[in-house]
């Protein structure tokens, strides 16, 4: 169900911004094995697959995109082999998804490990860039990584491959209790990482496709280089972009030690039972929060039904 009231605060921009062949040629790149979600705040479609660009605007006209949907635009952590395709019928499709969530795992080849660095406090970017700029020094001294503006705050994604030392069902909950190591390290070192929530992370988490649009701030999720990070500002993420973007794809960051090919394992290894009590105890951690976040989700969901009075299939 859509509702008649979505409307992106400049519609004019959105359609401008992706009526930009070039833009859509470098989406559809990051979209090979990944699944496609688009996103309003109100109403979800999951399970999108639009490895080529005649998918993605068959998308565009199938939901009304740039008409009457205005979506944020996601990619799964998650990478995909022959992931199944659904309905084009909302109601057969959420079904569908329903009976594909039982059996998510069989498609599943890896999971991309995403740092969300978030905007908490819209009046204070520069605590959020700080602690960005911390965690990029810390992740180029041991692993390729790639950082991306978010179009709020910042996303350093992790490719997949590092974590293969490990079975897959154990991947995620090795990145959740990486993700809380690294936070309390750094404690210790009286450095406050209030931006990063390793809760958060999931099988099915989904982040911003690089180099989409943002309908809340308006800005670009822009894949940075090193020097565009170091010295970033607003400009180069607010259409129309000052750079070409034409087979930009996305910059990649390397370490600066020969360290970096094992350090994840290196890691697991040193802190094998450490990693163990977490896993047990985390079901304790976990379940309540994922309980707080559902009932918010669900008088969300109920608070903006009861703002719009029409709705459209």
């Amino acid at each position: 169900m859509f509702s008649d009231n979505i409307k992106f605060s400049n519609t004019s921009v959105f359609n401008e911004y992706y009526r930009n062949t070039t833009t859509l040629f470098e989406m559809v790149k990051q979209l090979k094995g990944k699944e496609l979600i688009f996103f309003d705040g109100r109403t979800a479609i999951r399970g999108l697959k639009a490895h080529y660009l005649k998918m993605l605007n068959y998308y565009f006209k199938t939901y009304g995109v740039g008409s009457f949907y205005f979506p944020n635009f996601y990619i799964s952590v998650a990478n995909f082999m022959n992931m199944p395709s659904f309905s084009d019928n909302l109601k057969t499709r959420n079904e569908e998804l329903r009976i594909f969530r039982g059996s998510f795992e069989k498609f599943v080849t890896g999971y991309d490990y995403l740092i969300d660095i978030d905007l908490l406090d819209k009046d204070n970017f520069a605590e959020t860039y700080s602690e960005a700029k911390i965690l990029f020094s810390y992740f180029k001294k041991i692993v390729p990584f790639s950082i991306r503006f978010s179009g709020n705050g910042f996303h350093i994604i992790i490719d997949s491959s590092n974590f293969s030392f490990l079975p897959l069902k154990d991947v995620i909950n090795f990145q959740k209790f990486f993700t809380l190591s690294l936070i309390d390290s750094f404690k210790k070192q009286k450095i406050d990482l209030k931006c990063v929530d390793w809760k958060i992370i999931s099988k099915r988490r989904m982040f911003k496709l690089p180099y989409s649009l943002d309908i809340r701030t308006g800005r670009v999720c822009f894949p940075l280089t090193e020097d565009e990070f170091l010295k970033f500002n607003y400009s180069l993420v607010t259409p129309p972009l000052p750079v070409n973007i034409r087979n930009r794809s996305i910059p990649i960051i390397f370490p600066t030690t020969n360290s970096a090919d094992n350090f994840f394992e290196v890691f697991f290894k040193k802190n094998v039972k450490k990693f163990e009590k977490f896993v047990s105890e985390l079901d304790e951690i976990i379940s309540p929060l994922q309980q707080q976040i559902k009932d918010r989700r669900k008088r969300e969901i109920l608070k903006n039904r009861g703002n719009n009075n029409t709705t459209r299939v």
